[in-house]
This record gives structure tokens, C-alpha cells and sequence, in this order.
């Protein structure tokens, strides 16, 4: 099977984004000034769409293929909520964790979460360079031991 070469050219320019990305916030600590990567960048505002019920935001950062499966921004929204990802939806903060960048140009970008019971999660997003941006692919969620204050 032959590769897209569109979908080729857009996965290239992402793994160069992405090192270009890695780049930058070792230039910006010598400012005193720290950058987040552009994936991470979605990822919070998506997180932050979702905590003030912005479901347009929050489906407008989802990968295609969220867009393919869901007719609408309110279906998608329901639909995380009802799978078991309120605490994502109601997160009370966030922080990101250790990330990896896979040969094709995803990246993988763990989340810990708090959620409003004072329960501590581990969102494992994996994120894609598309045509409009850094968009998320798939996240597990895994609750960890533990209780946040």
C-alpha cells in the first residue's frame, strides 16, 4: 500500500516541528523565560475548554477522527463525559508529566489530573500534527494512589 503523500509531508513536518519545538524552551530558559511545546499548548486548552463547558472548543481540538465519529461538539462533549472522563471535564488542575516523541511524529504527553473529589489521574494523550494544529488522537485515563490537597 502506497503512503499519502500529503499525510507523509504533514507527519514529516511534524517530527520536525516537534524537535523544533524541543528547541525552543531551552532558548527561552536562557531569557528566563519558559515555553510550553505546542501540543501541550492544545492539550491545556482543551482541558480548560472542557472546565468552562465550552464543548465547541474542547471538539474543535479533537483529532479527525473524533470529527468523523461524532455529528456535533454537544455529542462528542456527552459522549466524554458518559466513557468515564468527567475528571478530565471537572479537572481542578493539571500538570504535565514526562512525554515521548514516536518515530512518525505523534507524541505521547502524560497528564496528571485532579479531579474535584480529590482523586489523582494519569491522562495518557496521544496527539498528532494535523493540517489545523496539534489535535488529540485518543487519552486513557488511569486513576493513581493517592489523594490531592
Amino acid at each position: 500500500m502506497a503512503a499519502n503523500p500529503q499525510r507523509l509531508a504533514v507527519r514529516v513536518a511534524g517530527a520536525v516541528l516537534v524537535l523544533l519545538a524541543m528547541l525552543v524552551p531551552a532558548v527561552a530558559e536562557d531569557r528566563g523565560v519558559v515555553q510550553q511545546p505546542a501540543w501541550q499548548v492544545a492539550i491545556a486548552a482543551q482541558i480548560e475548554a472542557f472546565r468552562r463547558g465550552d464543548a465547541d472548543a474542547a471538539f474543535g481540538l479533537a483529532g479527525a477522527g473524533f470529527h468523523e465519529a461524532f455529528a456535533d461538539a454537544r455529542q462528542f462533549a456527552a459522549s466524554v463525559r458518559l466513557s468515564g472522563y468527567a475528571p478530565l471535564l471537572d479537572a481542578r488542575s493539571f500538570s504535565f508529566q514526562g512525554f515521548t516523541i514516536e518515530p512518525g511524529g505523534d507524541v505521547v504527553q502524560e497528564v496528571r489530573v485532579l479531579a474535584p473529589d480529590q482523586r489523582i489521574y494519569l491522562a495518557t494523550y496521544r496527539m498528532t500534527l494535523e493540517p489545523e494544529g496539534w489535535r488529540v488522537q485518543s487519552v486513557g485515563l488511569e486513576r493513581t494512589r493517592g489523594v490531592g490537597i
